[in-house]
């Protein structure tokens, strides 16, 4: 497994979510600029081009997360000779058709969304799916009920106060993900 830091060992700071001295004193205007996906597209185009030189390397699946999501539309001319398989989960905000117009025919696409995703919303899901079915693209859509956005990435702190691990599991759907 391969994960490179594309935020160059500076993430937004957890604290920043629940601290609202934080929250006043983190620039997220800065972080955007130094962390768009436009930012990022160079490297994540080099760290899927080192790794499919490398002999040792036989699937290459890419997963993005977020702003990981966003970022890997930008490479999806890569795809058809890269990766296996792609797979997005709680993407980032996306323009439609624009961030989608890279994808190809190639490996097959998988969605996994959370039920109530601001960032990427039913009906904005409805024509993706649609347009890139019709582009000849395999594509799986996964929702996973009573989540939110970042649900696979976040450890919602109050969750975990309130709730056994199984049953945090169960609703942002691990268990059927792993069956």
């Amino acid at each position: 497994m391969y994960i490179p830091d594309f935020f160059d060992g500076s993430p937004v700071p957890l604290n920043v979510f629940s601290d609202p001295e934080a929250r006043k004193n983190f620039d997220l205007k800065q972080f955007n600029i130094t962390n768009s996906k436009y930012a990022r597209e160079p490297w994540m185009r080099e760290s899927a081009l080192a790794l499919k030189a490398k002999p040792s390397v036989k699937t290459i699946g890419a997963v993005g997360y977020c702003w990981g999501a966003n970022g890997l539309f930008l490479i999806a001319d890569l795809a058809k000779d890269i990766f296996d398989a792609c797979i997005i989960i709680h993407p980032g905000p996306l323009e439609f058709p624009k961030d989608f117009e890279r994808v190809a025919p190639g490996p097959p696409w998988q969605f996994q969304c959370a039920e109530y995703d601001y960032c990427f919303p039913n009906e904005q899901r409805d024509q993706v799916v649609e347009y890139l079915t019709g582009k000849g693209v395999s594509v799986k859509l996964i929702e996973y009920e009573k989540t939110i956005h970042g649900f696979a990435v976040c450890c919602f702190v109050v969750w975990v106060t309130d709730y056994r691990l199984e049953e945090i599991f169960l609703m942002i759907g691990v268990v059927e993900l792993l069956g």
